[in-house]
């Protein structure tokens, strides 16, 4: 683990700084096995924080899953995706920066704004309104989502009938509410 993490009896700890040198919102903690965590939020966390620490344990999750006998393909297929956006070749050289960049990545993806199912509009709003209220701006998260990983975030929060439910909804809207 890098710069802003540490370990120490096989746990790993990562910290959510927004700058270098500042003092951290929230951290998780990870034992050796990577399938019991701990999530703490610190004096300066802020809206911001839980959403950040989350998306670390959702990076877990997806690799626990898909490195799992009998995997489905398609968590296979979205861990890839994930690696191949963090540009290391295997779950092993998974560091700090790239948990760093996944974690506002999920950031980034929560601010969009775009809920992957109807059920979840209300909350993406509001969480976008938080998001930016802190950051101003998504650049300010310096990380930029592409189309598959935003699939991939899409797939964690939301059911594959419920993302599909979701788009056939968008792509029809009405012109009137009444013909009168």
């Amino acid at each position: 683990v890098g710069v802003d993490g540490e370990r120490r009896r096989g746990e790993i700890t990562l910290y959510q700084n927004p700058k270098r040198g500042s003092q951290a919102r929230g951290r998780i903690t990870f034992d050796q096995s990577r399938r019991f965590f701990n999530i703490e939020l610190l004096e300066r966390a802020d809206l911001s924080t839980f959403l950040h620490e989350s998306g670390h344990l959702y990076l877990e999750v997806i690799r626990d899953l898909a490195q799992r006998d009998g995997a489905p393909q398609q968590v296979r297929d979205d861990f890839q995706a994930i690696l191949d956006w963090m540009g290391v070749k295997d779950a092993d050289s998974i560091g700090t920066e790239q948990h760093e960049q996944w974690a506002r990545g999920f950031e980034a993806y929560i601010m969009e704004g775009n809920a992957p199912s109807a059920d979840l509009r209300d909350v993406f709003a509001r969480f976008k309104a938080w998001l930016v209220a802190i950051y101003r701006s998504i650049q300010n998260l310096n990380v930029e989502l592409t189309d598959e990983v935003r699939g991939v975030m899409d797939r964690l929060v939301a059911t594959d009938e419920e993302i599909s439910s979701a788009r056939d909804e968008a792509g029809y809207r009405p012109l009137f509410n009444d013909a009168a």
